[in-house]
This record gives structure tokens, sequence and C-alpha cells, in this order.
């Protein structure tokens, strides 16, 4: 799953410029060891977060309501219309897991389950996976 930075058209307009300094940054609570937390203490050392929360979808929101700009799953933000991207450095990506018990693998009902989500998972790889993958 990849991530980026956004903030909506209209921030962005009266905001321009990729210094972060220079924006109101939203964010993950203090404390947060995510991949979103790290990759923006690397972009803006000692940035304080305007805004936090946990959930992406509470940070989308505010970033919708044009409060700043904030680390969001692409899969996510690419398919929100109202926001923009700010291209920064080495966007980062984590890989996404399922494990399954060796002895449940073939059970029909799992089997189910675990084809839908390949196929799902190969269907949004646009948005799912890092730009390079997509070559």
């Amino acid at each position: 799953v990849r991530y980026a930075l956004y903030g909506s058209r209209e921030y962005l307009a009266a905001h321009p410029g990729k210094d972060l300094a220079k924006h109101r940054v939203l964010g993950t609570p203090a404390g947060q060891q995510t991949i979103e937390a790290q990759w923006l203490a690397r972009l803006c050392p000692g940035v304080r977060p305007a805004f936090s929360s946990e959930l992406s979808t509470a940070l989308l929101g505010a970033v919708k309501a044009h409060a700043g700009v904030a680390v969001l799953p692409c899969y996510l933000a690419d398919e929100e219309p109202s926001v923009r991207r700010l291209a920064m450095p080495d966007e980062p990506s984590e890989a996404v897991w399922l494990t399954v018990h060796k002895d449940l693998k073939q059970a029909p009902r799992v089997r189910v389950l675990l084809d839908f989500l390949v196929a799902q998972f190969k269907a949004d790889q646009r948005l799912l996976a890092p730009s390079a993958w997509n070559a």
C-alpha cells in the first residue's frame, strides 16, 4: 500500500509550495510509530500536527475541509476528486499480509475469501502498489 501527501485543491491554491513548515500538517497522534508518522517526521523534523487522528478517513475529512495537508493511503485519497497529491520524495509504502493456517487454506469458505481478496488486490493494483510496480 502506498502513501502520499494530500491537500484540498482550495487549501493548496491558498498555500502553494512544498515546504511543510509553511503548511498546517494533519497527522497521527504523538507517539504513534506508523509509516505515515515516520515519513512525515523525516520530511519535517519536529512537526506538530494541527489536527491528529488514528483514522485515515478522519484525516481525509479534515483535508477535504481545507484544514491542511496529510499523509494518506493512495487508495483512499486518489479516488477523491476534491483533493490533490503534493508529490514529495521517497513516498512510503508497506506490504499487506494475509495469513491463513495451512490446514484451512483449502477449506471452501476460506478459499472463496482468499480468491476474492486476490482478485480485488489485482483489480485495485494501481491504487495499492507503489508507482514503480505499475511500470
